[in-house]
């Protein structure tokens, strides 16, 4: 029999926090840490090009760890060979990949996500973040945003070595919670890898939809997460 609901999950990007810019800007800073100053429009370029050799070389989900590496690392490889870069391309391609998504100031949080954590955690519900995320430096991103307090679980993709939709990582975030499925709610971005992720392992996904138009769900949505608080106490 399910209860009340005592553990909350959530997705990160897109539901906690955004890119403060766009992909090629991060890249510019990222080639630029590399000791590479080039301009955004080069820098655009073989970033589209990277994403071309990615659509040729779609890679399956649930890779372990080392294997997740070795794939980005042949995609900042793509990047190295389309920009012609001086040097090692796979050193190269090696230290792209270990300066990515590591500027901690590249986030930002919505202006809903503290006040609704807050509300959530001073209510007595166990907070955690299920993220496909493909580094292990999420705990850190969230202590730099000044919300990992409120978590007791932080599991990202590259940890579990599994990524959403797979019931896999959502069955280790309620290990790690102490929580039943039935206990549980999971909210993010995506129907597929959030909603539907979750109801495979019998958590109830509730579906954020900051912009656009609201999706044809039989799911619960809501706009913001300040709506929330009243609708764990409807479900």
């Amino acid at each position: 029999m399910s209860g009340p609901i005592t553990t909350a999950f959530f997705d990160f990007g897109g539901t906690l926090a955004d890119l403060r810019a766009e992909r090629p800007l991060l890249l510019q800073g990222d080639l630029k840490r590399i000791g590479f100053d080039l301009p955004r429009a080069e820098v655009a370029r073989a970033l589209q090009a990277a994403r071309e050799w990615r659509e040729q070389n779609r890679w399956p989900y649930f890779h372990n760890y080392q294997e997740r590496t070795n794939h980005f690392v042949s995609y900042c490889a793509a990047i190295v060979r389309a920009l012609g870069l001086p040097g090692d391309q796979a050193e190269l391609a090696a230290r792209l990949w270990d300066v990515w998504d590591t500027d901690l100031e590249a986030w930002a949080l919505y202006p809903d996500t503290r006040p609704s954590l807050e509300v959530l955690a001073s209510g007595g519900l166990r907070l955690g973040i299920i993220s496909n995320w493909d580094k292990l430096n999420l705990p850190q991103t969230c202590q730099q945003l000044s919300i990992a307090q409120y978590f007791t679980v932080i599991l990202s993709s590259a940890q579990a070595n599994a990524d959403k939709p797979d019931p896999a990582i959502f069955r280790q975030a309620l290990d790690l919670a102490g929580a039943r499925p039935q206990d549980a709610i999971h909210i993010g971005d995506s129907l597929e890898a959030d909603v539907r992720g979750a109801a495979n392992c019998g958590i109830k996904g509730i579906l954020l939809v900051r912009h656009g138009e609201q999706a044809t769900t039989s799911c619960p949505v809501i706009r913001t997460l300040a709506d929330l608080p009243a609708l764990i106490r409807k479900l």
